[in-house]
């Protein structure tokens, strides 16, 4: 309970995500008309385009909690489904590892992906990826099929809810992949093959089937199972969005993940038990997914998580059950357990302040309040980053020049407008052609250095963080 208490104390964070506003003003629109969008609406630029709102359901839920509630219960929702995700992981440890073994490393797994948490579908799709993997484990030790029966019916609400429900389905591939390379190894041994032998992959071959047809049941039929394969193969998303990128170890905060990978292989190397195929499969996957992209290395922790904890135990006995039943410990046990709840008591009495605080510091705010004030005539050209943020608070009034939803764009707009944005070779020439009369971006981007120079365009509002220019 300490442990979970902590990491929900620890998501307990401001709000700082700028795809957040987008997903609420899609919320906002979803329920005042009850259609689901599938064309943009936002952009100038795209307006009328194909968009698969894949997170339609998600962001029905975000904007009827926030309207209803406000933000603070939001991010109290989001800690506790990480928290969710979390505790899935430590349940599928085995009882050698827990509570001390698995507890360790189930929080450095936490610490590790700590800085994609937030209020942000992805955080759902990884709760269910943790049920999904602690399903699977429980079919794995005693080859029952009421572990496999909920994965369908889980399935159509996770299709709705975000577009990595094709996690799910892929992980399944796993577990059948591990099976049949199970069954080879041992017919190479010369063991003997049994009807009885197969019949775990014939359940989990039917239970993917049956994922992918529930799959099916959105308002985007089938064009929803192509969806995350072309998000994953955009060049935009690879090249230009950074969370997509995959970890610098220069930067700290990605050295617990570098930690559990070299444990990962250290204790592989060392453990004294022999790991399946089905583990190590998993294990290999996660980690070329976390490698290939910072977005991934939650998912790498909680599917690796308990299986490090399982290689260590086979290394390292941890006995602490007299200790623990001691009068000391359960007085220091209730302490903690009473420090956790005041501990969250007092984040959260913080935390509107906080996201007050974040709001101002890290999204244009007081540029947003002068244009509705003023309501300057014009086409705005807009920082990407503000995108999400000027759609929840301008829209319809100033539709945005781009935003997060890079599906939309596509690699060749972000190109242009990064050149733009950059104050490349040409970059006058390209602003003028965009039709843009309105440019709001950061006060110490390139651009707006640029712009401050020119005859052409005027400010007409700067504060410590935007600037604002008239044409």
């Amino acid at each position: 309970m300490i442990l979970f208490g902590g990491i929900f104390i620890a998501a307990l964070r401001p709000a700082g995500d700028p795809d957040l506003w987008w997903h609420l003003q899609t919320g906002k629109q979803i329920i005042e008309t009850g259609t689901i969008p599938h064309a943009d609406l936002y952009s100038s630029t795209m307006i009328g385009k194909e968009w698969i709102a894949h997170e339609w359901l998600t962001e029905s839920i975000l904007y009827l909690i926030y309207e209803k509630l406000g933000m603070i219960p939001l991010i109290s929702l989001f800690s506790a489904v990480i928290t969710a995700a979390f505790y899935f992981a430590f349940l599928r440890a085995g009882e050698a590892s827990r509570p001390y073994i698995a507890g360790f490393v189930v929080f450095i797994g936490a610490v590790a992906s700590a800085p994609l948490w937030g209020i942000r579908p992805q955080m759902i799709s990884l709760l269910l990826t943790s049920i999904f993997l602690f399903l699977l484990d429980n079919y794995e030790k005693d080859r029952k099929v009421k572990w496999l029966i909920a994965m369908p019916l889980i399935m159509v609400l996770w299709v709705n809810l975000h577009g990595g429900f094709i996690i799910g389905i892929g992980i399944i591939g796993i577990y059948l992949a591990g099976n049949l390379l199970t069954l080879l190894a041992g017919t190479k041994k010369g063991e003997v093959k049994r009807k009885e032998s197969w019949s775990p992959s014939f359940s989990l071959f039917g239970t993917v089937i049956l994922c992918t047809l529930a799959a099916l049941i959105n308002p985007n039929s089938y064009k929803i199972l192509i969806y995350p394969f072309q998000t994953i193969s955009d060049p935009a998303m690879q090249e230009l969005i950074v969370e997509w990128f995959s970890p610098d170890f220069h930067n700290l905060i990605w050295l617990p993940f570098g930690l559990l990978v070299l444990s990962l292989i250290g204790f592989g190397s060392a453990g004294k038990k022999s790991v399946s195929l089905t583990r190590i499969l998993l294990v290999v996957v996660a980690t070329f997914a976390a490698f290939r992209s910072v977005r991934h290395i939650p998912l790498f922790a909680i599917a690796s998580a308990p299986i490090l904890a399982d290689l260590i135990a086979t290394s390292i006995k941890v006995n602490a059950g007299k200790e623990a039943g001691k009068p000391l410990f359960r007085w220091l046990n209730t302490v903690l357990i009473l420090a956790v709840f005041v501990g969250a008591g007092v984040v959260l009495s913080r935390l509107p302040q906080e996201q007050s605080k974040k709001e101002f510091e890290t999204f244009p705010a007081g540029a947003v309040t002068w244009l509705l004030e003023n309501r300057p005539a014009g086409r705005l050209f807009n920082s990407y980053t503000w995108g999400g943020y000027l759609i929840w608070k301008l829209y319809p009034d100033y539709p945005v020049y781009i935003d997060g939803r890079a599906d939309v764009y596509g690699a060749e707009f972000f190109s242009h407008f990064a050149s733009i944005y950059s104050a490349e070779d040409g970059w006058e020439q390209a602003l003028d052609a965009t039709g843009a009369d309105l440019v709001l971006v950061e006060d110490d981007c390139r651009l707006a250095r640029e712009l401050t120079q020119s005859s052409q365009w005027q400010v007409v509002y700067q504060d410590d963080l935007s600037i604002i220019f008239r044409k």
